[in-house]
């Protein structure tokens, strides 16, 4: 009884071939959406972020900032030029200083 539910051995090759297969694409999918370097989003504090030159990928490795704080950032940079200091990111619509707390080590302007 116990036969009929363990795979013949080509079946498990098989199987494990297109788990590999399946896992390899999900990894290349991750990596070209979110970058290289959001494979290690959680090791945040490893370089700086800058606010004039970061694109929406990069901002959003900065801790609370969503897709949609991302593009007021930019959007803001490109309305007003781009921040001279970095609490000007402050001036951003759902930016406060909370948020700034958490970020204001990890970001530049130069």
């Amino acid at each position: 009884m116990l036969n009929r539910f363990w795979f013949r051995r080509e079946e498990q090759v098989v199987t494990l071939f297109l788990i590999v297969i399946l896992v390899g694409i999900n990894a290349g999918l991750f990596i070209k959406r979110e970058g290289i370097n959001g494979m290690f989003r959680k090791n945040r504090s490893c370089r700086f972020v800058n606010i004039n030159e970061a694109n929406d990928i990069e901002l959003q490795t900065l801790p609370g900032i969503s897709k949609h704080l991302a593009k007021r950032i930019i959007d803001h940079r490109k309305k007003n030029g781009n921040f001279q200091t970095r609490e000007e990111i402050i001036e951003v619509k759902g930016i406060g200083e909370k948020t700034f707390a958490k970020i204001s080590h990890l970001i530049t302007v130069k």
